[in-house]
């Protein structure tokens, strides 16, 4: 009879001990802050405008709204600072899934048009094909500051940006330019003189003693007036003394 009551007692007492653990447990749960949910992201991204941007700011912009920045090529672009993003897939304002790829082409400097003027043909071709361009002879042109035969302009320019798939075309020169003789019989000197240099001739003079004939005057030209020469050639006069 002792031994049961003493079972008894030992159920009671775990009976006792569970209830208490089942009510301290839900208090717990209640005292203790909710769970934390993690953020749903957006199922679509807008893409933002990168044109024109760095690198490294396109890449911050495209990581804030989650999007993977990729470079793909580089190109040249006139206008764009080498770096910049000048062509971007998606474009802006298209919707793409979060976590979704941007991939964009950055600006590179342009390679640069080596001088040429004053060269012979010979030395234009060789300079421009060690720098990856072809050369492209176009026509003649007058030029008395440029030796006959070698190149008088360039087109592009020297210094400027352009691609190696282009050509450089470039004019000879064929020397001076042939002007027509103006007619200097009758002008005093001095006029003869101003004439002949404003339109590029050397003047050459002879004098001669005519008393019947106003002093200081051109008596005769040679060439006569009229005449074609290269600028920088010789024209003589007789003058009266």
């Amino acid at each position: 009879m002792r031994a049961f009551g003493w079972l008894v007692i030992v159920v009671l007492v775990s009976v006792a001990t569970s209830v208490a653990t089942v009510f301290g447990m839900q208090h717990l749960r209640l005292l203790s802050p909710p769970a934390r949910e993690a953020p749903l992201l957006p199922a679509k991204v807008g893409v933002p405008s990168l044109r024109g941007l760095s690198e490294a700011d396109a890449r911050e912009n495209l990581k804030a709204l989650g999007l993977v920045f990729l470079v793909g090529a580089r190109k040249a672009e006139p206008g764009a600072a080498p770096g910049t993003v000048v062509v971007q897939s998606p474009a802006a304002g298209q919707a793409v899934d979060a976590h979704g790829v941007v991939s964009v082409e950055l600006a590179r400097e342009s390679p640069k048009v080596p001088s040429v003027v004053n060269r012979t043909l010979a030395e234009a071709t060789a300079l421009l094909a060690q720098a990856g361009y072809k050369l492209e002879q176009g026509t003649g042109v007058a030029d008395a500051n440029v030796p006959k035969g070698n190149v008088a302009s360039q087109r592009p320019p020297a210094d400027a940006g352009q691609e190696t798939d282009k050509p450089v075309t470039v004019q000879l020169s064929t020397g001076p330019a042939e002007v027509d003789v103006p007619k200097l019989v009758g002008l005093g000197v001095e006029k003869a003189k101003a004439r002949a240099k404003e339109l590029g001739f050397e003047l050459k003079i002879n004098w001669v003693a005519q008393g019947e004939t106003p002093s200081l005057m051109v008596l005769s030209q040679n060439p006569i007036g009229g005449k074609k020469l290269k600028v920088g050639e010789i024209v003589t006069i007789t003058v009266n003394h």
